[in-house]
């Protein structure tokens, strides 16, 4: 698909799903570095379940970014439709701490973004947690902006 000298980005296959998974659990840690409240200890998803249920969904595209054999980055793509519209939400965009700053999720976004397009989508939106500001900015600086407020209640 795309690749820059150290690393390359690909669609993903059923042998990547306990790398992918692994990564999911980073990324539900990662999210709420700089405050906020963790999700429950109690909680914690079933990744290679989501990950395999996602890798054969027809409407979903996995990707994975690689560097020398070992999976470094993944983002995902949901399609769905609307009553005038088909729209791409993405999904999952996590990094390695070792990798971060170096163009990987650029470029998961962009193959992610060109899967949309291709795929008919009209818009591509996602969700990102208020406390990851990181996140938050890096998708502002791609284009994405407000459209509606989430909110959530602890029980």
């Amino acid at each position: 698909m795309a690749a820059s000298p150290a690393f390359s980005v690909r669609i993903a296959t059923t042998r990547d799903a306990p790398a992918i998974a692994e990564q999911y659990a980073g990324l539900h840690a990662d999210q709420w570095e700089g405050g906020g409240s963790p999700p429950r200890a109690d909680h914690e998803p079933d990744w290679r379940a989501e990950v395999e249920t996602a890798l054969a969904d027809p409407a979903t595209r996995v990707f994975v970014a690689e560097a020398a054999g070992t999976l470094i980055g993944t983002a995902r793509i949901e399609f769905a439709e609307r009553p005038y519209y088909r729209i791409a939400d993405v999904r999952r965009v996590y990094v390695v701490p070792e990798w971060r700053e170096r163009g990987v999720a650029t470029e998961l976004m962009r193959v992610a973004e060109d899967a949309a397009r291709a795929g008919g989508a009209r818009e591509a939106r996602l969700t990102a947690v208020t406390e990851n500001r990181r996140a938050i900015g890096f998708y502002a600086k791609r284009g994405y902006g407000d459209f509606a407020v989430r909110m959530r209640k602890r029980l």
